[in-house]
């Protein structure tokens, strides 16, 4: 499986990742290190998996992730690693999960509102990013 751009093996970006974590998280190594941990335990699973069918399906979940934006990776990488790892959400968790995927879901709403259905893909991302870093310097200061 190649990468967005079809250049190159999205191997090479999940062993980067593994290795390096996310370019998107490279000033916030505390996000990156879990990233990496995260990663680390869904391939270690995914190679112990004695099922092939759930091995290949666990691969091809993780490599398409690869083939797009960051943002995606990560989300898929924290999704893989509480599915794997059995990790319960309790109620306060399901709560601001449910929020924080209300507000993806009301911000990619306003961004194709703004600039349209058919711009890059990646503004959202770029858009998600931006506002994360407003919030968090809103509730730091």
């Amino acid at each position: 499986m190649k990468d967005r751009t079809q250049r190159h093996p999205v191997k090479t970006f999940i062993l980067s990742t593994l290795t390096n974590g996310l370019p998107l998280f490279n000033k916030m190594p505390e996000i990156n290190k879990e990233i990496k941990m995260c990663l680390g335990y869904v391939l270690h699973k995914t190679i112990k998996e004695k099922d092939k069918g759930r091995k290949r399906d666990l691969a091809i979940e993780m490599a398409a992730a690869f083939t797009a934006c960051q943002a995606v990776q990560q989300r898929v990488i924290y999704s893989m690693f509480s599915r794997l790892a059995n990790i319960e959400l309790d109620f306060k968790a399901q709560i601001y999960k449910a929020l924080s995927q209300y507000k993806h879901r009301a911000l990619d709403k306003a961004v194709v509102v703004a600039i349209g259905t058919h711009a890059d893909p990646h503004w959202r991302s770029a858009v998600h990013v931006a506002l994360f870093e407003v919030v968090i310097s809103i509730i730091i200061f």
